[in-house]
């Protein structure tokens, strides 16, 4: 991944919290969606 690149990373509900869900934030088999930018790479 380049700096600047951009990607979306799917959790589907069986990978994630499955059917417990997180209180009243993240309800029982949510999938979860992350959007993920790189902004820059120290060496």
């Amino acid at each position: 991944m380049k700096e600047g690149g951009k990607f979306r990373f799917v959790i589907p509900s069986n990978l994630a919290w499955g059917k417990r869900g997180v209180g009243s934030t993240i309800g029982p088999h949510a999938t979860l969606i992350f959007d993920i930018r790189l902004e820059k790479v120290i060496e």
